[in-house]
């Protein structure tokens, strides 16, 4: 099993006064547009955090009270939700996870952050939420992001 951290995202109540900050704050730079994640029910955007390279900062805000991190924001407040893996295969990857006590909480679905490619999500034993991502063919760092 060999993983590559992708991103690691953030769950924000404003994604524009969150962009505004990070970038002012930190220097990150935004990678893509927002993207609208309708199987989320999010609204989503990437940013460089400096290294000109992954892993980026995914910024995540719940667009109604029927999204899937809505929750996660009423409970928790902004703040950190997930680390995320490219991997070779979503699902040999989901098999070596499961050996190890994860559990899936998604069918495999296409990332609208990730130019559609294959995304699952698990749940470790100490209640991390982990998203692997596809690894796209052709594709490196940057374009790796729908823009």
């Amino acid at each position: 099993m060999k993983l590559k951290l992708d991103h690691i995202g953030y769950i924000v109540k404003n994604l524009e006064e969150a962009k505004k900050y990070f970038t002012k704050s930190y220097n990150f730079k935004v990678l893509t547009k927002i993207i609208f994640e309708k199987n989320h029910g999010v609204k989503l955007i990437f940013l460089d955090m400096g290294t000109n390279t992954v892993p980026a900062l995914e910024i995540i805000q719940p667009i109604n009270k029927k999204s899937k991190v809505y929750n996660f924001l009423s409970n928790n407040g902004e703040g950190f939700h997930h680390l995320a893996y490219e991997v070779n295969s979503v699902t040999k990857e989901l098999e070596n996870f499961k050996k190890k006590g994860f559990l899936q909480i998604s069918t495999v679905i296409p990332g609208a952050g990730h130019n559609m490619t294959k995304t699952l999500w698990l749940l470790g034993k100490k209640k991390e939420l982990i998203e692997l991502v596809e690894k796209q063919k052709n594709k490196k760092l940057k374009s790796r992001f729908t823009k």
